[in-house]
């Protein structure tokens, strides 16, 4: 999973800054490192409002949501005994 995922597509993350233009060239001067004030920033969202800030609450559910999967009976617990079985099976 990439950070545009985390972002834009899932909700639970925070965009600092997400730079497309890459200067193979090297004509274009630009600063590619994150300033502290920028991290501090997107920190202060992140912790403002509790358990009351959207982007908490989708992380939140996303946690319970992959804690069940992985246990017993869930389906990402499933399917890993399915693969190992199917490797087992299949070993020459």
């Amino acid at each position: 999973m990439n950070a545009f995922a985390l972002v834009k597509e899932l909700g639970v993350g925070v965009e600092i800054r997400i730079d497309y233009f890459k200067d193979f060239e090297g004509k274009y001067e630009h600063d590619d490192i994150v300033s502290a004030k920028e991290i501090e920033s997107v920190i202060r969202l992140l912790m403002a409002n509790g358990d009351d800030n959207e982007i908490r609450k989708k992380a939140k559910e996303m946690k319970e949501k992959s804690n069940a999967a992985m246990k017993e009976g869930g389906s990402s617990y499933g399917s890993l005994g399915l693969l190992i079985e199917d490797v087992i099976s299949n070993i020459s």
